[in-house]
């Protein structure tokens, strides 16, 4: 009787599992989805990515642009107090950066205040100051600046101290 309902039930179409075969095929086509879709997946990421670094230079350049209407000017590249012999390589006496005179335009005026700028930059006074990250910095592309910069490392850097916070953007100067 049982061979008899299981012979009509398999006539008709209907079965009680899957066949190995047919479950080894099931799980092949659905890597094959998935190894299609991560590169559209990462692909997007990374074009996400991009946009936050064009985000943060836009930002920057804002802030940039305020400073320019707050002050007339730019800022420079780096300021260094009178009398600092700006030939001495790894010279210790770093004054404000430009990065520093725009923070209360990208809205770190807290961060700015922290600062002790009648003491170098270098000093251990400054340190958790310079040490602070800030994401309109940091391009998230880049890999290379989630760690701190250790300036003790380097004989070019050694005066510089550590723990410096990282930063993808740059300026320019000349004298």
């Amino acid at each position: 009787m049982k061979n008899a309902a299981a012979t009509q039930a398999t006539s008709l179409g209907f079965r009680s599992a899957f066949t190995l075969v047919e479950l080894l095929v099931v799980i092949a086509i659905i890597g094959i989805l998935i190894a299609l879709l991560l590169p559209a997946v990462q692909a997007a990421r990374e074009a996400a990515r991009r946009t936050q670094c064009g985000n943060n230079l836009k930002q920057i350049g804002l802030a940039l642009h305020n400073y320019h209407t707050s002050m007339g000017i730019f800022p420079p590249s780096s300021h260094w107090e009178p009398g600092v012999n700006l030939d001495i390589k790894n010279n210790p006496d770093l004054s404000e950066n430009w990065v520093i005179m725009i923070l209360p335009f990208l809205e770190q005026q807290g961060l700015a205040a922290k600062f002790v700028l009648t003491q170098p930059i270098t000093q251990s006074i400054n340190a958790a100051a310079r040490g602070t990250k800030l994401k309109v910095m940091l391009c998230p592309s880049d890999r290379n600046n989630r760690s701190p910069f250790n300036g003790s490392a380097y004989p070019q850097t050694s005066n510089y101290g550590d723990g410096w916070a990282r930063g993808n953007y740059g300026a320019n100067a000349s004298m």
